[in-house]
């Protein structure tokens, strides 16, 4: 909805609308320069949030300032979010893994199916699906989904339309792309990784 209005501004545009506030998107994440677009368009901020059914609400918000990252769906909203390997493990700030959820929002399982609940809940830990990282100012960034990792030689690549998503998510002139290749099992234990993060509500500052 927010690329098609976008389109229909440029089209016939009407100039800024100054009852408009804010507007909110959470239905998937947008592209820094989307959200650029939308905004010169109707003068009001683009606030990009994450939210899935089975935590109720809104997990992440993006807050209104022009400073934000236009390319993270904001900080956690009374939860907690973490990044998470294929074991489960926590991962430090800015490497990429399965997004998982944590709080009083969270659904208490899928009704009349435990194997499903079982696999997505752990020690209250929901896991999204999502392919993702929370950066070291707790921001929340989306990759892809899972299921769209490519899996070659030990290491996992984005595919190309997850790698468009990603370009938008790269700091300090590290790709998100290299971030969610994950380890390389020929040097584990190697080098020395960073403090696991969780964002938290409020959001810490590290």
């Amino acid at each position: 909805m927010v690329r098609l209005l976008a389109k229909v501004a440029e089209r016939h545009p009407a100039g800024r609308s100054a009852s408009l506030a804010f507007v909110t998107c959470a239905s998937a994440p947008l592209r820094a320069e989307e959200v650029a677009r939308f905004e010169e368009s109707f003068g009001a901020p683009l606030l990009n949030c994450y939210g899935i059914t089975e935590t109720a609400s809104w997990t992440a918000f993006s807050p209104r300032s022009a400073a934000r990252d236009k390319a993270s769906v904001g900080t956690t909203a009374g939860c907690e979010i973490r990044a998470v390997d294929s074991t489960g493990t926590s991962l430090p700030a800015g490497e990429s893994g399965e997004i998982q959820i944590r709080g009083p929002s969270v659904m208490l399982g899928y009704y009349n199916d435990p194997e499903k609940t079982q696999a997505v809940l752990q020690d209250g830990w929901f896991g999204s699906g999502d392919q993702g990282y929370v950066d070291l100012e707790g921001r929340v960034f989306l990759l892809g989904r899972i299921k769209e990792l490519i899996i070659r030689a030990g290491l996992k690549h984005l595919s190309r339309r997850s790698r468009r998503c990603a370009d938008d998510s790269s700091r300090g002139g590290r790709s998100a792309e290299r971030r969610a290749r994950g380890s390389d099992p020929r040097r584990e234990g190697s080098g020395v990784r960073g403090a696991s993060r969780t964002a938290q509500w409020p959001a810490r500052r590290s």
